[in-house]
């Protein structure tokens, strides 16, 4: 008889198990729709590169369900869409260039310093600015602690990209 109740016993142990796992998935799943509705809505018809990456990351940390290939797919979609693609324009409403520490940065807050020194800067970048006149260039610039260097006072920065590498001939297998 005991052996009987102890059977009883697991059976209904695995049938509350896979209810609560059952009811623990549609939480899950409630809380991922919430956090990406907060993202996307029905007006929505394009998204960022940093918002498609931002919903891919919900689905990743909220789902632990996911087979291991689709988790490596999605983790490299992710990867994918975080890398700057050094062919394509960025918009300054989208992001701004990232910005290092300088060697002015230890500095600040204290006597030493000055007038035109920066805590942060980033990398040279080429940038297409917006003249006056409605015309644009391409140029180069680069940030410092979140502002375009070099300002001019006749045109708007517009949109930047990194400094493509330089060009490399390929190699002949001769």
């Amino acid at each position: 008889m005991s052996n009987l109740m102890d059977e009883a016993w697991r059976k209904k142990l695995r049938e509350v198990s896979y209810n609560q796992g059952f009811v623990d998935g549609v939480k899950m799943c409630e809380r991922r729709i919430e956090k990406i509705n907060d993202l996307i809505n029905e007006k929505t018809t394009t998204m960022t590169r940093q918002e498609a990456a931002s919903a891919l990351e919900i689905i990743l940390k909220e789902d632990e369900w996911l087979p291991p290939k689709a988790y490596k797919a999605i983790s490299l979609a992710i990867d994918a869409l975080n890398e700057t693609d050094r062919s394509q324009w960025i918009p300054c409403s989208e992001r701004m260039p990232e910005e290092t520490d300088s060697d002015f940065a230890e500095f600040y807050g204290t006597d030493k310093w000055k007038f035109g020194m920066w805590r942060r800067c980033s990398n040279a970048v080429l940038i297409t600015e917006e003249r006056r006149d409605g015309s644009r260039i391409i140029s180069f610039s680069r940030t410092f602690d979140g502002e375009w260097g070099e300002q001019m006072l006749c045109s708007k920065v517009l949109a930047w990209m990194p400094i493509p590498d330089p060009y490399q001939p390929e190699e002949n297998d001769d």
